[in-house]
């Protein structure tokens, strides 16, 4: 598509990734105005998703205590950190300990913009269940459980949810038919998914997930306690962690078809981040779970605060130094965190985009190409396979890079045609990448002459040769 429209990758992507977060703040306001009669409540929502309300912001104000008010403020404004270092729990510009509770975990989990979307929807369709037809509901569900083919996390928040509305609630039938349509698709796919990862081609490690594991709330690895739990998420959501209970409760008296949709999604995700471990890269993976929740907890509480001190004009001027401080302690911390988002320049280079290399693979490969190569960086960016990247490593804990690593070193070591050629077919791999022609001609001499249906592309800007079957 983007090539259609003329755009290079870089730019698809990043027009894409505002539109489809544009539409989620839309979403936000659009759910709020069916479940709460309220834009209000979805504006405060937006506002609430866009910041944070951790405790940071003490910390922040105590560690620049002694600068005045305005110099405070400049800091702020004009702070140019790289935004990992500008969150609750500073990282080494990798981990996600901070980013997870604030704007910027999106940008660097952009496929999670469409997850919440989706998450959205879903709420819209349980809540309207009641008035679908049995055939809708059959297939709405169906089109939810094929989300699995995107994300595992978001899907298995939407079935404990379905689930756990089952139990609680009296429109059983409704809620059985989307789980017969969600099972029908999702079921399947799961079980063939986890055949495919019992294979020779996975580690050990993802067929021992998923499994228990409490560490989520501790980044430092110590021993689980309920104390240093509770101690992370109260300074980690500050006074919403307060403010979600009451919200609850609210709603369970305003509308209880609300207020049980969003406990089914709060309670069983929460029970989920702090209890399993899916990734079998770590139980910090679990944010995945974490910031859709928070979405929801978002609604939540931001439906209160539209009700509490804004409905009628009276109360609200009657209350206001209450939702001013109220407001402050959901959005300081955010603010905060926001600055560095809009500040900050990039200090390392992904690849050279558009290269004279990344046009030479897009313009003479199939776009299902599979490479061997050292750039994979370039042949990303081409929009191709690589059989195994290497900047992944340490990183890519499911793939046996032993077994893959072994045959590229066959691959390259062979001087026989008929054992390139059958690595290559057996494997499904299209393109092996030479570093030049001489490497290329002494590893497989005569190679054209032999086979007439292997093709050999140079790229140009660095006499690369890649061989093609």
């Amino acid at each position: 598509i983007y090539e259609v429209t003329g755009l290079n990758l870089a730019q698809a992507i990043n027009y894409f990734s505002i539109l489809s977060f544009f539409f989620f703040l839309i979403a936000l306001i659009g759910i709020s105005q069916e479940f709460f009669k309220s834009k209000l409540a979805g504006f405060f929502a937006v506002l609430l998703t866009l910041t944070s309300s951790s405790g940071h912001f003490i910390d922040y104000f105590l560690k620049h205590q002694n600068q005045s008010l305005t110099q405070l403020l400049i800091g702020i404004l004009t702070n140019s950190k790289h935004p990992f270092f500008s969150t609750i729990f500073a990282t080494n510009g990798v981990t996600y300990n901070g980013t997870m509770f604030n704007l910027f975990y999106f940008l660097e989990e952009r496929q999670m913009i469409l997850g919440v979307i989706y998450l959205i929807c879903c709420t819209w369709v349980i809540y309207n269940r009641k008035v679908l037809s049995n055939k809708i509901l059959l297939i709405t569900g169906a089109l939810m459980g094929a989300y699995f083919l995107w994300h595992l996390y978001i899907t298995l928040m939407v079935l404990a949810a379905l689930i756990f509305i089952l139990i609680f609630d009296n429109q059983k039938k409704k809620t059985l038919l989307l789980l017969a349509g969600f099972g029908a698709i999702f079921l399947p796919h799961y079980l063939y998914f986890k055949h495919l990862t019992n294979s020779e081609w996975f580690t050990y490690l993802v067929k021992k997930v998923p499994k228990f594991d409490s560490g989520f709330s501790d980044q430092y690895r110590k021993p689980f306690s309920l104390q240093h739990a509770f101690i992370w998420y109260g300074y980690s959501y500050g006074i919403k962690l307060l403010l979600l209970p009451i919200s609850l409760i609210w709603l369970w008296f305003k509308n209880r078809k609300v207020s049980l949709i969003f406990a089914a999604i709060i309670i069983p995700t929460f029970i989920f981040i702090n209890t399993i471990q899916l990734s079998p890269a770590d139980v910090y993976e679990n944010h995945k779970w974490l910031r859709p929740m928070n979405i929801i907890v978002d609604l939540a509480v931001a439906a209160l605060i539209a009700s509490a001190f804004f409905k009628n004009l009276q109360r609200a001027l009657s209350t206001l130094p209450a939702w001013v401080l109220i407001l402050f302690l959901l959005t300081a911390s955010g603010c905060i965190e926001l600055m560095p988002y809009f500040n900050s320049k990039p200090s390392h280079l992904f690849a050279q985009y558009p290269s004279t290399l990344t046009q030479a693979i897009d313009e003479n490969t199939p776009p299902k190409s599979v490479f061997i190569g050292t750039h994979d960086s370039e042949i990303f960016l081409a929009g191709r396979k690589v059989f195994l990247a290497n900047k992944l490593r340490g990183h890519d804990v499911a793939l046996n890079r032993a077994k893959r690593t072994k045959i590229i070193e066959e691959l390259y070591k062979t001087k026989d045609l008929s054992t390139f050629c059958r690595l290559t077919k057996t494997y499904g791999i299209n393109y092996v990448e030479f570093m030049d022609v001489n490497q290329f001609l002494l590893t497989l001499p005569h190679f054209s002459a032999l086979n007439p249906k292997y093709q050999t592309v140079y790229f140009a800007d660095a006499k690369k040769a890649c061989l093609s079957r």
